[in-house]
């Protein structure tokens, strides 16, 4: 017992600083693991919120698309009868099998053809192009107040929808504006270019593939620069939203009650403004025009080239103008057709961008990485 009560004597202080350290190891080990259960909770945390804006996103994304291909049969409708062609080659058969037509009348049908043709397809493209930017822009704006509901909800029991139905129901009468008036505006625009650019051009003039993707490019620069300097463009969005101060009597056109303040509305129609008045808008159209016109070229390939040529270089995207086929040992010209002959192709491709199945054009846009770089912008840009 001595021997033992002299060790204890002797490393008492040894013992205590021992004592000292596996005590204060022993905290700093439950802090540790205090500290790492946290940021674990944190991660998941924030996994959770990335993976539900994520899903959130992507669905508005189907949202999109369901509401551009449910608004796009109705503006080709409105633009089949301003510009029926069906019922002109029609009664030039008809007139044809009778013998009955003068040469003046006949050239008079043919013009119709020639002029319809291009305005009709152009115009829709136009039309697609301008009503999916700002289907884009509008849902992503509701997407964002939508989304920052559902995070409220996850914290609260009683939350306060950041915009009510009732708004949400009149904001979405925006695109009414297109459907019904501003689509005039674009039709006549794209009316004058293609009589500038294709009346002169006779209907036994030969048309190469080159040849047609050069007028078509030519009635771009006509329907969207301001003037022939090509220092300014054409501000198209004046064609999706009415001037400034009229909004009320658009709301009202379309039967929608606009008597009572309203400052989420008005809110929201101001972000509009904004976001179709910035040089982004431009850009992004811009983008999706020009891939819009690929896609609209590509499908004319077929009419100049063998099909076994097409097959083997339809990897090749055509910009705005478009250059021959090329091979690794020379270019393939393209055949030379009658403008007449062309104009059937150019007639029908309206078809495929109104009413597709599946629509290949509204495909192209919405895979626009430009696009959806504009709708994350919209969907995010909030300030709380």
């Amino acid at each position: 017992m001595i021997s033992k009560g002299g060790f204890l004597d002797r490393n008492k202080n040894r013992f205590a600083i021992l004592c000292s350290v596996l005590g204060s190891g022993y905290l700093l080990v439950k802090w540790a693991t205090h500290s790492f259960m946290e940021q674990q909770k944190q991660r998941e945390k924030e996994h959770c919120s990335k993976a539900n804006i994520t899903r959130r996103f992507e669905q508005n994304l189907m949202d999109i698309e369901f509401v551009v291909s449910s608004l796009v049969p109705s503006l080709q409708d409105r633009l089949n009868a301003r510009i029926n062609l069906e019922l002109v080659t029609a009664k030039l058969q008809e007139q044809k099998q009778l013998d009955n037509m003068s040469k003046t009348q006949k050239m008079e049908l043919w013009e119709q053809i020639k002029l319809g043709s291009f305005t009709r397809t152009l115009s829709a493209i136009y039309l697609l192009n301008l009503l999916t930017l700002l289907t884009t822009l509008q849902l992503s704006l509701l997407g964002r107040m939508f989304y920052l509901d559902s995070v409220a909800a996850m914290h609260a029991d009683d939350v306060h929808r950041t915009i009510s139905e009732e708004t949400e129901r009149k904001y979405l009468t925006l695109s009414w504006y297109l459907v019904h008036i501003g689509w005039t505006k674009l039709v006549d625009r794209v009316e004058k270019a293609v009589e500038h650019i294709v009346k002169e051009v006779s209907l036994k003039t030969g048309v190469t593939f080159e040849s047609l993707s050069d007028m078509i490019h030519q009635i771009r620069v006509f329907v969207e620069y301001q003037d022939v300097t090509l220092k300014d463009r054409l501000p198209m969005h004046e064609w999706l939203l009415p001037p400034q101060g009229e909004e009320k009597h658009l709301f009202t056109q379309a039967g929608v009650d606009v008597s009572q303040p309203d400052p989420e509305l008005d809110n929201l129609m101001n972000e509009t403004r904004d976001f179709l008045e910035s040089p982004d808008f431009n850009t992004v159209l811009q983008v999706c025009l020009t891939k819009s016109f690929d896609v609209l070229l590509s499908q004319y390939r077929p009419t100049f080239y063998s099909t076994d040529i097409v097959e083997r270089h339809n990897e090749g995207r055509i910009q705005f103008e478009a250059g021959p086929i090329e091979t690794e040992q020379s270019p393939i010209p393209s055949k030379s057709l009658p403008l007449a002959r062309v104009l059937t192709v150019v007639s029908k491709s309206v078809h495929s961008i109104g009413n597709g199945v599946p629509n290949v054009f509204l495909s192209e846009l919405l895979g626009c990485p430009q696009l959806k770089a504009y709708a994350v912008v919209a969907y995010s840009g909030w300030d709380q």
